[in-house]
C-alpha cells in the first residue's frame, strides 16, 4: 500500500506542473483527478482545494488588473467540476485559471 501512494504522490508531482510562469502551491497543485475524486467524498480535502480556488480568485481580482464579474463558492465550484472532469490530468490552478478567465468582465 505504501509504495502505491507513494506512486500516487509521485505522479501527482509530475503532472501537477502548470504551464503557468508562477510556482502553484498547496491545493492548487492537486491534479483535476484529485478534485473529482474528493468531490464525490465531500472530503476536507475538497474542502480546502474549494477554499484555495475561492481565495486565487479573490487574488485575482483584488490585483484591479481586471474586474471578474460577481459569482459564487456554488457556481465556481460547478465550473472548475466541469472543467477538472474534462480535464483530469491538469491542475486545479489551470482549472481556477479558466475560471478567472470566464469570470472577466
Amino acid at each position: 500500500i505504501m509504495k502505491k501512494i507513494i506512486s500516487v504522490l509521485l505522479l501527482s508531482v509530475l503532472f501537477s506542473a502548470s504551464a503557468s510562469a508562477y510556482k502553484v502551491y498547496w491545493h492548487g497543485s492537486h491534479s483535476c483527478g484529485v478534485w473529482v475524486d474528493e468531490e464525490k467524498r465531500d472530503s476536507m480535502m475538497f474542502l480546502a482545494m474549494q477554499t484555495w480556488v475561492s481565495g486565487f480568485v479573490t487574488g485575482i481580482n483584488s490585483t484591479g488588473i481586471s474586474e471578474l464579474k460577481d459569482t459564487d463558492i456554488e457556481a465556481m465550484t460547478l465550473f472548475v467540476s466541469n472543467y477538472c472532469n474534462a480535464n483530469p490530468l491538469d491542475n486545479v490552478a489551470n482549472a481556477a485559471e479558466a475560471l478567472t478567465q470566464e469570470l472577466k468582465e
